[in-house]
């Protein structure tokens, strides 16, 4: 869900189940300097939620967001990691 948003990048998930089935999401993520944090937890929260319920049809009762990082840069999306790594590797 988080490879959903461009300027974001998860670094550690969570997720518990209590007895009455419900669920619980603690996500510590990095952001690009620009990035309205706001509007990125709220969406992301929300985008959580709508996903496990459709791949689980539990109900999340929290969506607990920590912002480890203000990257300075825009962070890399996994595919640019991997391109740069691959490229790396060839030289």
């Amino acid at each position: 869900t988080v490879d959903e948003f461009k300027n974001v990048e998860a670094e550690d998930a969570e997720i518990s189940l209590d007895q009455n089935n419900d669920v619980y999401v603690n996500l510590e993520i990095n952001v690009q300097k620009e990035t309205i944090i706001k509007d990125v937890s709220t969406k992301l929260q929300n985008r959580i939620k709508e996903n496990v319920k459709k791949a689980t049809d539990l109900d999340v009762k929290e969506v607990n967001i920590k912002i480890n990082d203000v990257e300075r840069e825009e962070v890399p999306t996994k595919e640019e990691s991997k391109a740069e790594k691959n490229t790396a590797t060839n030289k």
